[in-house]
């Protein structure tokens, strides 16, 4: 089988050297796709270049952005290469769709991948969505709820065509407990929760310390570290937690930490929390979970998927205080050293960077074998 990976956002960088290294948890499966088909990934940047690594090819084209660009020399590329399958990466390229299945015939299986993409609002574009969707074989999202959008404005017609699959995964490891604490200088203070996300309305922060209040308020041994990668509404946050007693004894605030060191954030850690409304991929969730880090985190579609629905975490309602505290509550009858065990087998089995290679693999035999 022939798979050509295709990215048709232009990316301002010179070399893929540089974009490799930067997009690497983008590019994380294809070593291990590549072992599995010949593989090939396709870009558009400042200019063209080439590269190998672990059995792929990359190809770079010199590209710009535009909504009608149609990127010809690529096309003209992917051709030549005589693909059984193409994966593209986002739903917001219609009219390249159009044009790549113009170029390549009926026979190549056309895969688009959702990367928190949203219908468009603009009607011209929405209705060039919707026409794309006759040249497309198969969608993957993270978790089937997240086509909800997508199906009800009729951008696609049938969830018959949507699979499940990873958007990535996570390069980060499990480290040892104590050597992580001692590592960030964190004492020994009972429970240590850990909230890692942008300060935003969306992941709800407000919610994840009104459950915690109220549990730590029976609780006096619990502490919620807070990492965050933005600020918009760390002045709101800052205020709930001054106006707190409880809230100002048992949170720290810490702000930015290089993502390097996030391993040993949630190696240090025994519970992740998260209070997001929305996910495309889950990212934290992922990494949390590849470092043995036991999630509670909100029953929406792509964290119910990552945890197995909830077989492999806690499980809350988005915005709602009692279950997060009751989920809370639960945290305490919970196995730790088991229930960190089994998440980081299940972790290795089904969110790993070859199990999303699997899973694409699979998928591209399942429509090739049904053509």
């Amino acid at each position: 089988m022939k798979l050509v990976d295709v990215n048709y956002s232009f990316v301002n960088i010179n070399d893929l050297t540089t974009v490799t290294r930067i997009y690497k948890s983008s590019f994380g499966y294809l070593p291990h796709i590549g072992k599995l088909c010949d593989a090939e990934v396709v870009l558009h940047l400042l200019q063209d270049d080439n590269l190998r690594i672990d059995y792929v090819n990359y190809k770079g084209f010199t590209g710009k952005t535009g909504f009608f660009h149609i990127p010809v020399n690529s096309h003209r590329y992917i051709k030549s290469l005589k693909p059984d399958v193409v994966l593209i990466q986002g739903l917001l390229y219609p009219i390249q769709v159009f044009a790549l299945r113009f170029v390549l015939g009926p026979q190549a299986k056309i895969l688009v991948q959702h990367h928190g993409d949203k219908p468009f609002t603009n009607r011209i574009k929405k209705f060039f969505q919707k026409l794309a969707d006759r040249c497309i074989d198969a969608y993957l999202f993270t978790a089937v709820g997240n086509t909800q959008p997508w199906i009800e404005q009729g951008v696609i017609k049938s969830v018959d065509k949507c699979y499940e699959v990873l958007e990535a995964s996570a390069f980060l490891r499990k480290q040892d407990k104590q050597v992580s604490k001692n590592r960030l200088q964190l004492k020994d203070e009972g429970t240590m929760f850990l909230w890692v996300g942008r300060m935003n309305a969306d992941k709800d922060p407000l919610t994840v310390l009104r459950g915690v209040e109220k549990y730590c308020a029976g609780m006096q041994d619990a502490k919620l570290y807070m990492v965050y990668q933005d600020n918009n509404i760390l002045a709101e946050v800052t205020r709930f937690i001054d106006e707190s007693t409880i809230l100002r004894n048992c949170v720290v605030l810490v702000g930015k930490v290089n993502h390097d060191e996030l391993q040993y954030w949630f190696s240090a850690a025994d519970f992740f929390i998260s209070g997001s409304y929305h996910e495309a991929a889950g990212y934290a969730l992922i990494e949390c979970m590849a470092c043995g880090c036991i999630p509670v985190v909100t029953d929406i579609p792509p964290f119910k998927k990552i945890t197995n629905n909830g077989q492999f975490g806690l499980l809350f309602q988005p915005g709602n205080v009692d279950s997060l505290t009751k989920a809370l509550q639960h945290s305490e009858s919970v196995n730790r050293q088991e229930m960190s065990e089994n998440i980081l087998r299940y972790f290795s089995s089904s969110l790993s960077f070859k199990a999303i290679a699997d899973d694409i693999y699979n998928i591209c035999q399942k429509l090739i074998n049904n053509s």
